[in-house]
């Protein structure tokens, strides 16, 4: 899957710092990293409410918004 500006948004920040963030950002876009094992659940957008509780009830660690 590739992953590119606008089909992706991060949801929440966890512990990142800004500079990792932009680091991270970079290595996605550029293929260095798989996002795919970066998040652990995907989302539509109109499922935003239910990715926050997946992720409270820790059955999702980092979720992915996928706009389409």
């Amino acid at each position: 899957m590739t992953i590119g500006w606008p089909t992706w948004q991060w949801l929440a920040d966890a512990s990142c710092t800004t500079y990792d963030k932009e680091v991270l950002l970079k290595a996605v876009l550029d293929g260095q990293i798989n996002p795919g094992k970066v998040f652990t659940q995907s989302y539509k957008l109109d499922e935003i409410d239910q990715a926050y509780k997946d992720m409270a009830d820790r059955k999702t660690i980092k979720a992915m918004i996928v706009i389409e």
